[in-house]
């Protein structure tokens, strides 16, 4: 991987920092010779989180009481 340093105070815009951007070049940010971040380009996009469907799972809920105590019952064997 090729690394590019660019010192931001000669920086015009982001448009020309993100044109820099490549496979393979690592941008290495500095100001006044101080390396401070590395920008680096992304192999495998984030996925979308998939959709959400409302009532999968038929039935379920979540009990009012939801933050209380669970009851001596429910960690016995007798379910």
């Amino acid at each position: 991987m090729i690394e590019k340093q660019i010192d931001v105070l000669m920086l015009s815009s982001l448009e020309e920092l993100f044109a820099q951007i490549t496979a393979d070049t690592a941008i290495i940010l500095t100001r006044e010779n101080t390396p401070f971040a590395q920008i680096t380009h992304i192999q495998h996009p984030r996925q979308p989180k998939p959709e959400r469907i409302l009532d999968l799972h038929a039935g379920m809920w979540i009990s009012v009481k939801f933050d209380d105590v669970l009851p001596k019952e429910f960690w016995s064997d007798n379910l």
